[in-house]
C-alpha cells in the first residue's frame, strides 16, 4: 500500500522516486527527533506566540538546512519543537524537492 500511495502522490506533483524517498527519511528522522524530545521529559513546545515565530521563520528559511536549524534553535531556547514546526520542515524539504535542488 506504500509503494501506491508513493507513486500517486509522484505523479501528482512530478516528483521523481529519490525525492520522494528522501521526503519519507527527512520525516521519519524527523519524527524520530521529537520522541526523543518529549522522552527525555524536560522540554516543553513553545508558548503560542513564540510557536507562530518559529514557525514563520522555518518558512521564511532559505534551504532545509536552515529550516533544521531553526529547530536547533528552538531547543536551545529550552523549547520542544512541536507537530507545527516538524511539518513546516518536511514541507521545505518537499518544494526543496520539486525545485531540483537535490540532483
Amino acid at each position: 500500500m506504500v509503494g501506491n500511495s508513493t507513486t500517486s502522490m509522484s505523479r501528482r506533483r512530478g516528483l521523481d522516486s529519490s525525492v520522494i524517498s528522501w521526503i519519507l527519511l527527512v520525516s521519519l528522522l524527523l519524527i524520530n527527533h521529537l520522541a526523543a524530545s518529549f522522552s527525555a521529559g524536560n522540554l516543553q513546545p513553545p508558548p503560542k506566540n513564540i510557536s507562530i515565530s518559529f514557525t514563520r521563520r522555518i518558512k521564511r528559511a532559505r534551504s532545509l538546512k536552515d529550516g533544521i536549524r531553526v529547530l536547533q534553535d528552538i531547543e536551545s531556547e529550552g523549547y520542544s519543537p512541536d507537530a507545527f514546526h516538524y511539518s513546516a520542515v518536511i514541507s521545505k524539504c518537499s518544494k526543496e524537492g520539486e525545485e531540483g535542488e537535490w540532483r
